[in-house]
């Protein structure tokens, strides 16, 4: 994978906002509130925690993000 992907993750009306840069150097993974990406995908944190504990079909999760998923 060759991009900078920023994950907006809502909660109780707050935002966390994670860049993962895959395209530069070795890579990073970043907190930066102000971040931007090639992708952008935004999720609540319920569902990002029930994917990672593997409660939640990633297939489910795939089409909520693609609603939300922006490609510059």
């Amino acid at each position: 994978m060759n991009g900078v992907f920023c994950f907006k993750v809502l909660k109780d009306g707050d935002k966390a906002v994670w860049v993962v840069d895959m395209k530069n150097g070795t890579g990073s993974v970043k907190h930066d509130p102000s971040g931007k990406g090639d992708v952008v995908i935004t999720t609540n944190d319920d569902d990002l925690v029930k994917l990672m504990l593997g409660q939640l079909n990633p297939q489910q999760v795939s089409f909520q993000i693609i609603k939300h998923c922006k490609i510059k």
